[in-house]
């Protein structure tokens, strides 16, 4: 599990790789939020939002998305961001490559990482430390 050990100054925060493979500053792997001693990382996280997905779609009757997200740094840069790290009925990519963009030059590279652009927007609303779930 990734650490953040105090030092004089300001935090220190390690890039470590989570085994999901996500890389970070904490890689997603914090115990913030969570009972004493435990991590919540699911094993599977686009099988756990299929999980949840299904469970709602059944009891409501309607058709949804699910996204998990966690809390993620980004390396070398101060403050954190949430990110989708598993998700189900959602378009978790956008792919512009092969448009035209507004000045007719072709678009090359840009894949807009709709999941993770979704995460970040809830953490506003459900905020950090107001232990709501869900």
């Amino acid at each position: 599990m990734a650490s953040r050990p105090r030092a004089e100054g300001p935090e220190m925060t390690r890039i470590v790789e989570n085994r999901l493979g996500i890389v970070g500053a904490a890689a997603g792997v914090d115990a913030s939020n969570t009972a004493e001693g435990t991590v919540l990382l699911p094993e599977d996280p686009d099988a756990s939002a299929e999980a949840i997905r299904a469970a709602l779609s059944r009891r409501f009757g309607v058709g949804l998305g699910v996204i998990v997200s966690d809390t993620l740094g980004r390396a070398w840069r101060m403050g954190q961001t949430d990110l989708a790290i598993g998700a189900a009925g959602v378009r978790v990519l956008h792919d512009h490559r092969g448009g035209i963009d507004g000045h007719g030059r072709p678009l090359e590279a840009p894949q807009i990482a709709v999941a993770d652009e979704l995460a970040a927007m809830g953490d506003l609303v459900k905020g950090k430390a107001a232990g709501r779930w869900p």
